[in-house]
């Protein structure tokens, strides 16, 4: 079978990470292991213009899947709309973090889509495929949603691979180089800039992360050897000059994170590294740091959110605010490495003193960098149900759900006043002179200055 998996055009892609997509990679090599024939198109590559994507769309698929995702929702429902009409015969598949959040919802309000599927989706997507060529029962197919008659069925649920089996992404699909300069958290040391992900999942249940929405509860790791020949792979063969480790929670197997930063500490290709996503301050110690920078790790980013005792309760978060303080100072005391925070403004169990503390907190802090991110309630997640799921959207659109407006209503406190909130945290944080000054040094090419300004201009 001939099989496209796409990846839709973000509403507000100019200030995001533009990387290639582990997840859609994962999912071509499971494809091609099966004997398919696949090809990607992602419109953050350098070079996809609109006229690319269309002619490729047109070319005959018998499958075509979309990675799906809040903001790329109207860039789907364009691409769904134009495949069904040059192709009408040829299946289309929604996947990724919305599909598995509101299954039922993307096949009601796309008549055009054939099938979701939840979850992790590397045998899945394998299983309905030998299904849709062999005429077999599509309610056997794990973690698959799809339209039966006027009613929508879904098939068991999707099970959880062994990371190690899955082999490497299709590399050759997504080269690092084949990006612009815009990589997660904004900079870099090196060029092109490659992800890697060494596990999958999330010990924790903060009630507004979609990591167990995705993944199921628990994690699952690789073998520090499996991650060290992927990354051997990405410098030689890819030319990758940093790695960006992507992990929800990396740290949490203590003894795989302690034997994979020595191991490749020892490798006479090493790149540098960064850990962009948001580690947990609760999973390291001074052994941790000191060997991670060892190994090349130049950036960490922390996964704080909050700046008072009354909201990390809340939130699930296990720290309080003198354990935040007490660990990013070790942190300082121990390494050079740069630490960035992330931050979320605007949730609605929040106010506006909470959130003062929270910028507050910031500013106080040992750090580099940090982010204000707009609170967002991700579909499937407590949150979401607890503000009652779709209904709490009223006339809006999931598609206006984004981290860099306020685009869900919060219960007392009028929007422009969270605007005002995050524009003043951004601004109280990075007008110090040691901020810039270490902002400044860590530019290395001018590209990358035009991403970091666009950036700031959603952000800010």
């Amino acid at each position: 079978m001939r099989v496209l998996l796409v990846y839709p055009t973000p509403s507000r892609s100019g200030g995001a990470a533009m990387i290639p997509k582990l997840g859609l990679g994962y999912l071509a090599t499971a494809l091609r292991g099966a004997g398919h024939v696949v090809a990607l198109l992602d419109r953050e590559q350098v070079g996809v213009t609109e006229e690319v994507a269309q002619r490729l769309l047109s070319d005959p698929w018998d499958l075509v899947g979309f990675q799906v995702f809040n903001n790329g929702l109207r860039s789907f429902r364009q691409d769904l709309a134009l495949l069904k009409r040059l192709r009408p015969g040829t299946w289309t598949l929604a996947g990724g973090p919305l599909a598995s959040g509101l299954p039922d919802w993307l096949l009601t309000r796309h008549p055009n889509l054939d099938f979701v599927l939840r979850g992790e989706a590397e045998d899945s997507l394998v299983a309905l495929v030998r299904t849709l060529e062999r005429g077999g029962d599509l309610a056997s197919v794990p973690g698959l949603v799809f339209r039966d008659g006027e009613g929508i069925r879904q098939g068991p649920p999707a099970r959880s691979p062994d990371l190690d089996r899955l082999g490497l992404p299709a590399w050759d699909l997504m080269p690092p180089s084949a990006y612009p300069m815009a990589p997660v958290g904004g900079l870099a040391r090196g060029f092109p800039v490659a992800p890697i992900v060494t596990s999958r999942g999330c010990a924790f249940a903060c009630p507004y992360c979609a990591a167990r929405v995705i993944h199921g509860r628990g994690m699952r790791f690789r073998s520090p050897a499996g991650v060290l020949a992927e990354m051997e792979e990405l410098v030689r063969k890819w030319g990758a000059r940093e790695i960006q480790v992507l992990d929800d929670c990396f740290g949490h197997d203590r003894d795989q994170a302690m034997d994979l930063m020595k191991a490749y500490a020892e490798a006479p290709w090493r790149v540098p590294l960064s850990f962009p996503n948001g580690m947990r301050l609760d999973q390291v110690d001074e052994d941790l740091m000191r060997r991670m920078e060892a190994a090349g790790v130049h950036t960490i980013t922390f996964g704080i959110d909050f700046g008072s005792d009354r909201m990390l309760k809340r939130m699930n978060r296990r720290m309080t605010v003198a354990d935040i303080r007490h660990n990013l100072a070790m942190i300082r005391r121990t390494t050079g490495i740069r630490l960035t925070g992330n931050f979320i403004l605007g949730h609605f169990q929040d106010t506006v003193e909470g959130m003062e503390e929270t910028i507050r907190l910031a500013r106080e802090l040992p750090l580099d960098r940090a982010h204000f991110s707009a609170y967002v309630p991700i579909p499937g997640t407590p949150d979401w149900n607890r503000l009652g799921g779709l209904e709490a959207l009223g006339t809006l659109g999931l598609e206006d759900m984004d981290f860099y407006s306020f685009g869900l209503p919060h219960p007392e406190i009028p929007r422009e006043v969270l605007v005002g909130l995050k524009r003043k945290a951004y601004l109280g944080f990075y007008l110090n002179p040691r901020r810039i000054l270490r902002l400044l040094l860590d530019v290395r090419r001018p590209e990358n200055w035009v991403h970091l300004w666009k950036k700031a201009r959603w952000y800010v």
